[in-house]
């Protein structure tokens, strides 16, 4: 049962309804077929567990709303990817962007990438390591002037 795509309409932002429904319309009635939904949306969080489970227990924990919008973005492009393969009509964006989901995918597995990394402009010490950002001084050539470097040389 689905966890993190529990409604057809967290896929409208990515998906067009008319297009979702045609894409699962397997009877041809003109409408979704909810048994395709839901299996797509299990099959698709299986792909996402089998990625996060070495590094997080899963299901993830829907309580935390950043983790569960990462979770349904991951989800929905694996849903979309899927979905359109299933008519043979992957374009190049698609597939491009399937292509870039399974690489942030393989860095959570791999431990290079973790839900609820703090933002990118603060400070951080990880194993000892100093990591620079937008805090720390800009080393500018007039900046450095004063220490016989940039500008101040004479040609």
């Amino acid at each position: 049962m689905a966890v993190y795509l529990t409604d057809i309409s967290y896929l409208y932002p990515f998906l067009p309804q008319a297009d979702l429904d045609e894409l699962v319309d397997d009877d041809g009635d003109g409408s979704a077929d909810t048994t395709k939904f839901d299996a797509m949306a299990d099959y698709v969080e299986s792909i996402f567990h089998n990625y996060v489970c070495g590094r997080y227990q899963v299901p993830l924990d829907v309580t935390d709303s950043t983790i569960l919008s990462s979770a349904r973005m991951f989800c929905t492009r694996l849903f979309e990817y899927h979905l359109y393969a299933r008519r043979r009509a992957v374009d190049d964006e698609i597939g491009s962007r399937y292509q870039q989901t399974i690489k942030e995918l393989e860095g959570i597995r791999d431990g290079k990438i973790r839900f609820n990394d703090p933002p990118t402009d603060e400070a951080s010490v990880v194993e000892g390591h100093y990591n620079a950002t937008t805090l720390d001084r800009n080393m500018t050539s007039s900046g450095m002037a004063d220490y016989g470097g940039g500008d101040s040389r004479e040609s």
